[in-house]
């Protein structure tokens, strides 16, 4: 570009130097073809008195080479599009002809000596003498690789030099003919001086030495039309002795109508036109330099026309004091003056323009290279501040960029200058996206120039949008907005604000636009910078996360660490996640904030069913989306089952927003994150960092739930190993017992009664309350109702509440957590969830402290339990069967036993009838425990004596069956043949009393005679308890019961132990 410059500033020199043909001749063969390297040059000019256009260059041609172009060409032979060969006939126009097959064809072939080679080209330029059309200038290009699109528009900057370098060489000769004067003399060097002047200063001078004095005017002054069709003068000449010397300039910075009378009544013939100042002074509206001439002396001013082609475009003013000045306004010699004047006003103008150019492309240049360097927002607006302020005169400027929805636009950066910062809704506005449909960005989207918005026009868009407004009211009074692309696409806009409403001009614009180019490559790339920067940033973040996540296997500080990520990144103030169920139309809480605002619902904490449902509500969009699915709050409607976590915080803490997503590994769902924020936007503008973190977050959560599933699948088997290995002991009981209807042996009345109860409860879940004395047989009949019932395929669990203690029955009968209690070294399952779906015996029940009847009274209402020291309630569905020997109503009265259980518990009651009321039983039971027994004394005994069976029909049997049984198995173990003679029944000399005695004295408590008889069978077996032979065996209950009663009735190995 600078290598263009100095060109064009030397070949114009050149150019202005020219004084005939033959120089003008060199500069084309020298300068020009080295620079331009064309193969030949012809200016061919209009003979209009012989009709032909003559090449002025034939006979200047270099010795030796031949002529491409002809030395003339007949006009007859022409037609007007072989004459006027450029495309455009303006100074810059011209026309090109590429050398082809068709070549017959081209217009400017009749020019030509011979035909051109294939791929050369020709270029036309047209030359004009004001308005008129005198020839053009040809130039042959033999290469292709010699012509460019740059040397063109080099061409084209120097055309008007060329064009006006060849009038002045017509001009000259035509003046040096032989006959003319001095005058004409004169006129030449005029013409030197005029063709000389490169710049307004020095058509200044030659105007003040040369102009004013040869049309005895005192001063001149230049009135060009501006862009807005105002007249602006561009230049004023006031000769030394003027008494205008005193007007002050100011009074010319105008704009002035065009309107005005002087301007609308001249000559448009280019002749002057003389007006008086006493005449204009009754026509015009008086600007304000009209009146400062006329104070200062004015008497008349000749006005002349200055036209660009057909277009007049101001006017010349030659102001004099003396009125009596004579001009031949229609001397050929005073037009060519005023001719050639106009065209230096006009070249001046062009030089400017030129100048103007090329220190705006250097600029450009420059800008380019600055702007390439420059790497980050605040480096870019001071460059924009340093280089472009002064010179294009905006208060302050900003950046925008659409976003991804193409639909609205976001504040790239701000000017730290802008007045609006302080405005009161200036934080309101940048949080917001202006649409591009507002009126003005549509408008500057659709255009490939800059475009003014003058803020005060009352005709532009009404209201104005928040980002015009705020600046209106800071007192900005137009705008200037041009669009940034890259590769013809659209992705951001320029703005640049001025604290004034005048006109900007076409060249400030240019400018604007020229520099937008530059600036959009340079937003483009600190957007990719940043973007750059943005995925490095994420990325370390990711790991950051990553890293902090990865290895927590505790709940609460996973909680805390994601919290702190979210609220940090996004500002997100509640978060929850849900793990899902297998078919995804369930959902439970799984990692959340305990101290967030829905973890204080009611509903959070104890969850109904059909709140984790996703069935309807936001989840089940939210499983639909690949992304973040957002929900307004507050028009989400409070008993929405879809979103009960989050309503009512989202009221109370003002917050606008719910945002969910599905959290996936792969293709695969694993879970749901919602959340509720203040600041939605974060998320929205971040949300490929956002999505990112969840997939870090989801792999995390997997695992999580795998764990926890597996920890839950391995406490499940845990459970059902101890529910099957106390299964095993019940079954291994069962099976030792045997126990089924048959076992229930007798034939009275009252045991058919007792059958017959059995056979109506037993197909039922009622309770059933067995009530009898001690021995009766109570479990036997709660195991026949059980063996009778649906239920017989699961387990009947007996509790004896008499045998525990009052501390562990809570523990044996709902089971405990580990670490509960001092002890609990392992969770255990109670006897209700062994029972779970069977039948629960619970003998003994009246012993039971009072404290703890209410919470089997709600185990037995509710269906539920909790261990001790649990926080989850367990379903169980348990029949219950109770048994005591106690009199409830009675203790009931006394307040010993919960009026609610008893009514609870009592409502199938089976009363079993003692032994001495059935004693026509006994001979039955007796022959049944002699054969049990004498099998396992491996003795063959197989009846009794009459005399025995008469005395233990004669027998109280104040122990019952057990009683009768223990004796039996005491006869069994010392008869030596194979018939029963003698039982130990106790009488009125034994240790026993007799029946009156028992009935009268009642000396031993039931526990009593309970803890003689086990002394005794120990003693017997020596003190062992379990075996085949141990006491456990011989008295027919679990080693575990008979350690249970030692332990309750105080036998240790001191008391079985022989006494010296």
């Amino acid at each position: 570009m600078k290598e263009d410059s100095n060109l064009i500033q030397k070949v114009g020199a050149e150019l202005l130097s020219v004084k005939r043909m033959g120089h003008l001749s060199g500069i084309f063969n020298t300068t020009l073809k080295s620079s331009l390297r064309y193969a030949q040059a012809a200016i061919f000019i209009l003979d209009t008195e012989s009709n032909l256009l003559r090449n002025l260059f034939h006979n200047e041609e270099p010795l030796g080479q031949e002529h491409f172009f002809l030395a003339e060409v007949d006009l007859k032979e022409l037609s007007a599009e072989e004459v006027l060969l450029a495309d455009s006939q303006e100074l810059d126009g011209f026309g090109e002809f590429l050398v082809q097959g068709n070549w017959q064809h081209a217009r400017c072939r009749k020019y030509i000596s011979d035909t051109p080679a294939n791929g050369s080209r020709i270029l036309v330029f047209p030359l004009r003498d004001r308005n008129d059309f005198i020839g053009n200038l040809f130039l042959h290009f033999q290469n292709a690789s010699d012509f460019s699109s740059d040397k063109v528009n080099l061409l084209k900057l120097l055309a008007i030099n060329i064009n006006m370098a060849v009038i002045r060489v017509l001009a000259q000769e035509r003046i040096l003919l032989p006959g003319n004067n001095d005058q004409h003399l004169k006129l030449l060097n005029l013409s030197y001086s005029l063709t000389g002047v490169q710049n307004i200063e020095g058509l200044n001078s030659v105007v003040s030495e040369i102009i004013l004095p040869m049309f005895e005017a005192d001063s001149c002054v230049v009135m060009l039309k501006s862009e807005e069709q105002l007249h602006r003068c561009y230049m004023r000449v006031i000769r030394p002795e003027s008494r205008e010397q005193q007007i002050d300039e100011d009074v010319y910075s105008g704009p002035f109508p065009v309107q005005e009378y002087c301007y609308q009544n001249t000559n448009d013939d280019c002749k002057l036109t003389i007006f008086s100042m006493e005449g204009l002074a009754s026509q015009m509206t008086k600007p304000a330099f009209f009146h400062a001439e006329k104070q200062n002396g004015i008497c008349e001013k000749a006005t002349y026309p200055i036209y660009l082609e057909d277009s007049k475009i101001g006017y010349l003013f030659f102001n004099r004091a003396r009125s009596n000045v004579q001009i031949d306004l229609d001397n050929s010699d005073i037009k060519l003056i005023l001719s050639q004047f106009s065209k230096a006003i006009l070249y001046t103008i062009d030089q400017e323009q030129v100048r103007i150019r090329l220190e705006q492309k250097d600029m450009l240049i420059g800008l380019g290279i600055r702007f390439a360097s420059v790497r980050n927002n605040e480096e870019l607006l001071e460059e924009i501040h340093q280089s472009l302020q002064e010179v294009i005169g905006f208060t302050h400027t900003n950046l925008a960029v659409i976003n991804n929805g193409k639909s609205s636009i976001d504040t790239y950066f701000v000017d730290p200058c802008l007045a609006a910062l302080q405005h009161y809704d200036y934080s309101n506005l940048l949080s917001g996206s202006p649409s591009i449909d507002d009126g003005f960005i549509g408008k500057v989207l659709l255009s490939d120039e800059p475009l003014v918005f003058d803020l005060e026009n009352p005709a532009i868009t009404r209201p104005l949008p928040g980002y015009l407004k705020i600046n209106y009211d800071r007192g900005i009074r137009q705008v200037v907005m041009t669009k940034f692309t890259k590769e013809k696409d659209l992705f951001g806009f320029w703005i640049l604000a001025f604290d004034h409403n005048n006109t900007i001009s076409r060249n400030v614009l240019l400018m604007i636009r020229d520099v937008a180019r530059q600036l959009s490559v340079a937003v483009q790339n600190n957007l990719v910078n940043i973007e750059h920067e943005r995925q490095h940033k994420e990325r370390d973040r990711l790991m950051q996360f990553n890293s902090s996540i990865v290895a927590i296997k505790d709940k609460s500080k996973l909680v805390e660490t994601i919290k702190e990520h979210l609220r940090e990144l996004f500002k997100i103030d509640n978060f929850l996640v849900w793990s899902l169920s297998h078919d995804q139309q369930f959902r439970s809480p799984f990692l959340f904030d305990e101290n967030a605002l829905f973890d204080r619902q009611p509903d959070f904490r104890t969850p109904k069913e059909h709140y984790l449902k996703n069935e309807g509500g936001i989840y089940n969009d939210i499983l639909k989306e690949a992304g973040v699915c957002y929900f307004d709050a507050g028009e989400l409607e409070a008993e929405d089952t879809g979103h009960p976590f989050f309503y009512e915080p989202a009221q109370l803490a003002d917050q606008t927003c719910i945002g969910g997503n599905a959290l996936r590994v792969g293709n695969e769902v694993v879970g749901i994150l919602t959340f509720s924020s203040q600041h939605i936007h974060l998320v929205k503008e971040r949300e490929e960092l956002y999505l990112s973190i969840c997939s870090q977050l989801a792999i995390v959560a997997s695992n999580l739930f795998s764990t926890e599933k597996i920890s839950e699948q391995l406490a499940e088997i845990s459970r059902f190993k101890e529910r099957l290995e106390d299964e095993k002991i019940y079954l291994q009981q069962e099976l030792e017992i045997s126990v089924n209807k048959s076992d229930m042996i007798g034939n009275s009345q009252e045991i058919r009664a007792v059958h017959k109860l059995i056979e109506q409860v037993a197909y039922t879940d009622s309770s059933v309350l067995i009530l009898g004395e001690t021995g009766t047989g109570k479990e036997l009949v709660a195991r026949s109702v059980h063996t009778n019932s649906p239920r017989k395929s699961k387990l009947m669990v007996k509790v004896n509440c008499a045998a525990l203690p009052a501390n562990l029955i809570e523990s044996e009968l709902f089971g405990h957590e580990k670490g509960s209690f001092t002890g609990a070294v392992e969770r255990r399952l109670g006897k209700f969830e062994l029972a779970n779906n069977g039948t629960l015996f619970l003998d003994e029940i009246g012993e039971m402290p009072l404290d703890l009847q209410g919470k089997l009274l709600r185990a037995l209402q509710e269906k539920e339990i909790e261990r001790v020291g649990g926080k989850t309630v367990i379903k169980v569905d348990v029949r219950v069967i109770a048994a005591t020997n106690r009199n409830l109503e009675k203790e009931v009265a006394l307040g010993n036993f919960r009026s609610d259980l008893f009514y609870r518990i009592n409502i199938f009651p089976i009363r079993l009838p003692p032994l001495r009321d059935r004693t026509s039983d006994i001979p039955l039971l007796a022959s049944h425990f002699i054969s049990k027994y004498a099998a396992k004394a491996g003795k063959d005994i197989k009846s009794l004596s009459g005399k025995v069976l008469r005395e233990l029909q004669r027998y109280n049997w104040p122990g019952n069956i057990r009683e009768l049984e223990h004796m039996i198995e005491r006869a069994v173990l010392l008869t030596r043949g194979d018939t029963l003679n003698v039982v130990d029944i106790p009488t009125a000399d034994s240790d026993m009393p007799n029946e009156s005695m028992y009935l009268e004295k009642k000396i031993k408590t039931l526990d009593e005679n309970e803890r003689d008889h086990i002394i005794r069978i120990l003693k017997l077996c020596r003190g062992r308890v379990t075996g085949q032979n141990g006491a456990a065996a011989l008295l027919g209950i679990p080693p575990s019961t008979l350690n249970s009663k030692m332990k309750r009735l105080d036998i240790n190995k001191n008391t079985i132990k022989p006494k010296n």
